[in-house]
């Protein structure tokens, strides 16, 4: 009884913690996504994508991938910006599925706080 209690107990806090997450990269997502309508970006085409998915395809070895540093453009925080603004309900599921998958494959050590 002890154990199942345990259990439960375990799963609400793993589920607790996996929504923090889902919430946290929610909302640098919906920064990112307001930048981009600031900036006037517009998002790549399936194709394109799929493209270039297919050339890095070829080279198996993922560190020839790598980069130091990700230089992002300078966000000027204009006022008429949504920073906060709202994400489809279908994208906010598949970063709590994202965000599942990857707490699913936790390893239990006693020196880690997840």
């Amino acid at each position: 009884r002890a154990d199942a209690q345990m259990s439960i107990v375990q799963q609400k806090k793993a589920q607790r913690l996996i929504m923090w997450n889902v919430d946290v990269l929610a909302k640098s997502l919906a920064e990112v996504v307001a930048r981009r309508k600031a900036n006037g970006v517009v998002a790549d085409s399936a194709e394109s994508i799929h493209l270039v998915e297919e050339q890095l395809s070829v080279n198996k070895i993922a560190l020839r991938e790598v980069e130091e540093i990700v230089k992002l453009p300078a966000f000027s925080g204009h006022k008429d910006v949504d920073r906060e603004s709202e994400l489809p309900e279908a994208v906010k599921e598949q970063l709590a599925d994202y965000v599942t998958t990857l707490a699913g494959t936790y390893q239990n050590n006693p020196f880690h706080n997840f």
